[in-house]
């Protein structure tokens, strides 16, 4: 019966050494592989690049758009600028300009049998 006891006793010696060693070996298997784990870095540095320029590209889209509100401000009223803003938007065209309508020509239907479009008055 020694030898059985002693071999409990080993066991039971040796068993907090092992859950130790088990909580130590998950958590380096979870600092390489997890979310955050270092093998994840590269897909990190990546998405954070990404909204690096992200930002790049709005911080430039501000800045154009605070440059074109500029001129439109009552302490600095920039005429030119509200012209070009109302030309395009509204479609408006200067005092000195001619503008020149285009009838779109009439869609050529399958049922009309190749005869040419009747000239329109």
């Amino acid at each position: 019966m020694l030898p059985l006891m002693s071999l409990k006793s080993r066991l039971f010696r040796y068993r907090r050494f092992v859950f130790l060693m088990a909580v130590v070996a998950y958590f380096l298997v979870q600092a390489l592989t997890g979310q955050n784990g270092l093998l994840s870095g590269l897909a990190r540095y990546q998405e954070w690049q990404d909204k690096k320029n992200q930002l790049a590209a709005l911080d430039m889209h501000v800045k154009e758009m605070q440059r074109q509100t500029e001129g439109l401000r009552s302490s600095h009223l920039n005429l030119d600028l509200i012209e070009e803003r109302i030309r395009a938007d509204l479609g408006y065209a200067g005092p000195t300009e001619q503008v020149i309508l285009v009838r779109p020509l009439p869609q050529e239907t399958p049922s009309s049998g190749g005869e040419a479009p009747s000239p329109q008055p």
